[in-house]
């Protein structure tokens, strides 16, 4: 059986999901989910004696997303029962404020390499965990739709803490046995999820899933304001003229960063991506945009007045720049979104500086 990571969407979406159906199928996930963590925290299947799952914390369920692509979504989770009382509550307060309800990237995780083994019918491996490396190992199953993973359960073990040395991993005879034990009820609720993603062209929209935390781009933005005075002051030839210098002159400047320019006109947003940088490290993040980024900045920022002073020395003054960081994921129109580019417009508007910088943008390129 091949199981792939994407499935169809229907050409025209219903977007008809109701809010009762979104409560209902999260507590039917929550429920399953329980029943699987019970096991888990409890018993082996194999002698009916405590699993060796101390260092076992935290089970997710996610969703895979097909808009945004390259995307899982964490609809719900439970910490183990194993843990004490304060740490269980230290858990479910982590697993509230950083895992569920959000969007993680894909490729950029270890789920996905749980869901590369089994489509390559590999047998099920632990990976060390990318957003927390070092202290967690994860382990994964693909929950399966009509050929294609669908959703997915991962379980979370700490590796990294005194108290569990002396305790080892469960084997993947043990944690299969359990997992077949829940396959079948794992695979009802994937089959009500595929119902739903019939009825919307993305489902973690539907369910109101915010994007990734980790950052994946700088975005620049310039912004003619108030052009129309220009036009009305009979310079449109003169601004045509200034716009069509300013966009192929920062075409030439970023276009070896991979730059993605979102076009209005007499504004852009111009997105650089952090191509092969590790987006899980904020340290990597940083060297790169200030080896590659912030040089670009002041020579973009140069350029633009030396062509404004050459076509429509009024630019000078009219022209604002505005820098910010973000995540950027595809709409269902198929157009790149991110919060980033609503807070760029703010940081725009509320500003009398030819150029500034958001506080996390600044931090990285300064």
């Amino acid at each position: 059986m091949s199981i792939k990571t994407t499935s169809g969407r229907p050409e025209t979406p219903h977007p008809d999901i109701s809010d009762k159906e979104i409560i209902d199928t999260l507590a039917f996930a929550q429920e399953r989910l329980a029943d699987l963590n019970g096991d888990l925290s409890t018993e082996s299947a194999d002698n009916n004696k405590k699993l060796s799952t101390d260092p076992y914390e935290s089970a997710v369920f996610f969703n895979i997303d097909t808009r945004p692509s390259n995307r899982a979504s964490a609809l719900v989770h439970t910490p183990s029962y194993n843990l004490p009382s304060e740490e269980y509550w230290q858990r479910l307060e982590f697993l509230n404020d950083t895992i569920v309800g959000k969007r993680i990237i894909l490729s950029r995780s270890a789920l996905n390499d749980s869901l590369i083994d089994a489509r390559k019918k590999h047998e099920q491996e632990f990976h060390d965990s990318l957003m927390n490396p070092g202290k967690q190992i994860v382990f994964a199953y693909p929950i399966v739709h009509e050929d294609a993973a669908i959703a997915a359960i991962q379980l979370a073990f700490t590796v990294n803490d005194d108290k569990f040395k002396h305790w080892a991993l469960p084997s993947n005879k043990q944690l299969d046995t359990i997992w077949e034990k829940h396959r079948s009820s794992m695979a009802e609720v994937g089959s009500v999820l595929a119902i739903l993603a019939m009825k919307t062209s993305s489902l973690s929209n539907s369910f109101e899933i915010q994007p990734p935390d980790v950052f994946d781009a700088i975005v620049i933005g310039w912004d003619v304001v108030n052009s129309r005075a220009e036009v009305r002051n009979g310079n449109y030839s003169k601004l045509v003229k200034y716009l069509e210098r300013w966009k192929a002159a920062r075409t030439e400047i970023t276009k070896h960063l991979g730059a993605i320019a979102l076009d209005r006109g007499d504004a852009e947003y111009i997105i650089l991506p952090f191509n092969h940088v590790d987006t899980n490290n904020p340290g990597a993040i940083e060297r790169y945009s200030k080896r590659n980024i912030t040089p670009i900045i002041e020579t973009l920022v140069n350029r633009h007045e030396e062509i404004a002073e050459l076509s429509l020395p009024n630019m000078l003054k009219k022209v604002k720049f505005a820098v910010g960081i973000g995540n950027f994921e595809e709409d269902q129109d198929g157009n790149l979104s991110s919060k980033a580019l609503y807070e760029l417009k703010d940081l725009a508007d509320g500003s009398a500086k030819s150029i500034v910088y958001s506080p996390a943008a600044e931090k990285m390129l300064f």
